[in-house]
């Protein structure tokens, strides 16, 4: 589902095979829900492996007047 949307610099350290789609945000590892207008389409959450360890991205595609808008923030730990 996010495959196209995530950065390119990001795809490689992130483990597609983990993804799990989401409901709400709320049940993801944001600590903030996502921001900006429009309604929310489609969430997401995944791994990356980073010279640090793992952590987890949190994916979110929302959508205002049939644009999408497409983003993921990192989640502490």
């Amino acid at each position: 589902m996010f495959s196209r949307t995530v950065p390119t610099r990001c795809l490689a350290a992130i483990s597609l095979d983990g993804l799990e789609p989401l409901v709400t945000w709320r049940a993801a590892c944001a600590e903030r829900a996502p921001t900006g207008p429009g309604n929310a389409t489609a969430l997401c959450q995944g791994e990356r492996t980073t010279a640090k360890g793992e952590q987890g991205v949190f994916f979110r595609e929302k959508s205002s007047h049939g644009l999408p808008n497409r983003g993921y923030s990192t989640c502490r730990g």
